[in-house]
């Protein structure tokens, strides 16, 4: 039965002997924070380059003869080499320069 609060609750440290030992618990928290710390690299990793992508697309961009305000076709056939739809939520632009967007 859950306590809900209507009975006090009591915290008793050293009552029953461990499930595991000390010395493996920790060893298994080190390992846990060594994966997260690697997932996190991973991730930061994976956000510099879409950032470094996006700057050099940025720059493509605005290497162009002049900035337009609106949808011009023949700008996009000659920028974009290809669009692939993975997901819903996820799409591929291949640039002539071969450089790849994904959003």
């Amino acid at each position: 039965m859950k306590n809900d609060g209507s009975v006090p609750q009591y915290y008793v440290e050293d009552s029953h002997p461990a499930i595991i030992d000390p010395d493996q618990f920790q060893l298994v928290q080190d390992i846990f924070k060594e994966r997260a710390s690697d997932e996190l690299a991973d991730r930061i990793n994976q956000i510099m380059i879409r950032r470094r992508k996006l700057e050099r697309f940025i720059e493509t961009v605005e290497g162009l003869p002049e900035l337009y305000t609106e949808f011009d076709a023949g700008q996009w056939a000659a920028l974009v080499d290809s669009m692939t739809v993975h997901a819903k939520d996820r799409i591929t632009f291949t640039l002539t320069c071969g450089m790849e967007i994904e959003e």
